[in-house]
This record gives C-alpha cells, structure tokens and sequence, in this order.
C-alpha cells in the first residue's frame, strides 16, 4: 500500500485525517513546510501526498508548483485539501498540477475513497521498465514518462500523459467519455462539461502530426489509432 505524505501546519487537522487514514491501512508521513514535503519526496519517503490547507512556509499553490518543479516528482500523485470547496481554490489547485481538490468539510469516507481511487489509479500507471512501444507516429515509454513522435521526443503535461496512456490501454479500442474523464481525477467536476474535449484538442496540438491518431466517437468517446496518423 502507498505510503502518504500528509503536509500542512494545522495540526488537530493532520492528526484527524490521519487517524482516518491509518484506519485504512495506510502508513503516514507528516511534514509541516514545503521544503520538507520536496525533501521527503526526493528520498522516497512516500509514493502519495495529501496537502492540507497552507504549510507553516507558504500556501498550498506553492508547495504543488515546488513538487512538480522538483526532478523526478512530476507525477507524484497529490491531493489538496482546501479550506473549502470554492471553485477558486479548486481551479487553481488543478491548473497547478495537483490530481484532486476536496474542502476541509468533505466526509472522511468521501476524502478516503478518493484517496484509495488515486493510490489505484497510481498502481495501474506504474508499470516496470519495458522498452518503448509503438502506435503509429507515436512510441510511448510508460515507466519513464516520455513520448516521442515520429522519434523526436515531445513534451506532455501529467495529465495530458495520463489521457494518452488510458487511450493505448489498449489502443484501437473505443474508450467512453466518463472512462478517460474518471483518469482525470478532480477535473471533470470544477471546469465544466467541454472539459475533456478541451484537453483531447492540447494532446492532439502536442502530438503535432500524430495528434490525428486520436479519434473522436461521436456520443461515445475516443480512441487512439495504432495505424499511422
């Protein structure tokens, strides 16, 4: 089970969402300051982090840009839980990086099933090192989190990486809407219902050439082509 990470300066709160926790199984590592969250990160201290409301060293929108910005914790799974669920709060917390948003409020069975939902979600992801593989234009190495088109790499962001991962799993199969919208944990209920299409079209720019191996299903969902784009 992944090890979690609970960072923030209240601390009756920590204390209460980790006996929560605890509860289910889960190993807890507490730190107050963003410099310890890196710090800790870097070390493999733990595989998920939980960021609840500011650090003792800053907000919560500059401890999720420090980890993204840290080499190796681009993807590290990473929840923020806000002083409330105000759209704001929530909006800015995902644009920086973060995987989910809940407020302070949120029932401990709701905040630990979402907690579980992103530790699975983690696990289907991290697959052990293979060499690339190829679909169409596009080769894809899971274990590295690198793209390549046409064998020059491009760059993808997490959640754009996380999108062409679910379509090549497996690829050529139609995947529904509310499937590749559940990979995105958090985004589908803060920014609307075009949301999806509106993160399809910057894989697809991303992409360059390739980005027409990526289908729409009209009513259905997408899927990625493995023939050439």
């Amino acid at each position: 089970m992944i090890r979690i990470l609970l960072a923030g300066a209240a601390d009756v709160e920590l204390t209460t969402l980790e006996t929560s926790l605890r509860g289910e199984g889960y190993e807890i590592v507490r730190a107050r300051t963003c410099a310890e969250v890196v710090a800790l990160l870097c070390r493999g201290a733990a595989g998920l982090v939980v960021l609840v409301g500011r650090l003792a060293d800053g907000s919560f929108g500059e401890c999720v840009r420090a980890v993204r910005r840290a080499p190796g914790l681009a993807f590290t799974p990473l929840l923020v839980v806000g002083e409330d669920a105000g759209e704001i709060d929530r909006i800015v917390a995902l644009e920086l990086g973060a995987d989910d948003f809940v407020g302070s409020d949120t029932s401990p069975r709701e905040f630990n099933l979402r907690i579980g939902a992103l530790s699975r979600r983690t696990k289907a992801l991290a697959l052990p090192p293979t060499s690339r593989e190829r679909y169409g234009r596009i080769d894809l190495d899971r274990a590295d989190y690198r793209v390549w088109v046409d064998r020059a790499e491009v760059v993808v962001g997490a959640a754009e990486f996380r999108l062409l991962l679910a379509l090549a799993s497996p690829a050529g199969r139609v995947h529904a809407r509310q499937a590749l919208e559940g990979v995105l944990i958090g985004h589908e209920r803060t920014t609307g219902p075009r949301w999806l299409d509106a993160r399809i079209s910057r894989l697809r720019t991303r992409l360059h050439r390739a980005g027409s191996q990526i289908e729409t299903v009209r009513g259905v969902g997408f899927r990625l082509a493995s023939g050439k784009g």
